[in-house]
């Protein structure tokens, strides 16, 4: 069987249970039928992860949250389209987001390293003050709890939405939503 008569017969094998998580969406009964869709994709979505990422904890990674924003994403969905397209466009769209943050990532910590291990970083004028606000800024993050300073961190820093956060952290979006709360009463206290 050639690649199109393959894709062919899993899209026709994916039209009952997406129809069903469709039908259901936020229900449990929509969640079996998604988890159904899951299994029949997992494979096509973890091999164009992997093609892009090259490693296989970060591919497995990024492979459930394409499955988790496929499943949040559902209701955007156009029956009249093939599935496995629009999914494989979410999976390459989140291997380059990840992409994109891990580069960040080491391109700071090797600016951190390279600055501690610089003779010549002294010489080099040294950055203002830090301000009474932002002192206590730290000092008021520094108090929160580690789960309540990475939503924080996601949330202001990273400029995500509470979805992502939900995501990333493996938790609902009514728990970000309760420590967003928390975390505006923490720093109440510097208005």
């Amino acid at each position: 069987m050639d690649g199109d008569e393959s894709r062919k017969r899993l899209e026709e094998m994916l039209r009952e249970p997406l129809a069903r998580a469709r039908a259901h969406l936020g229900t449990e009964r929509g969640e079996h039928a998604f988890a159904e869709v899951v299994d029949l994709i997992f494979d096509s979505v973890y091999r164009i992860v992997l093609r892009r990422l090259k490693t296989r904890h970060a591919a497995l990674e990024v492979t459930g949250t394409t499955l988790l924003n496929a499943q949040i994403r559902l209701d955007r969905y156009d029956p009249a389209r093939p599935f496995l397209p629009w999914v494989h466009v979410i999976a390459r769209n989140a291997a380059c987001d990840f992409l994109r943050r891990e580069n960040h990532s080491r391109a700071y910590k090797h600016r951190l390293v390279m600055e501690e291990f610089d003779p010549t970083v002294h010489d080099v004028p040294a950055a203002p003050a830090a301000t009474d606000l932002e002192i206590d800024f730290k000092h008021v993050l520094a108090t929160l709890s580690s789960p309540l300073r990475r939503v924080a961190h996601l949330r202001i820093t990273e400029d995500r939405t509470a979805e992502d956060v939900a995501l990333i952290m493996g938790k609902s979006v009514s728990w970000v939503y309760r420590r967003l709360e928390e975390l505006r009463e923490a720093l109440a206290v510097l208005r």
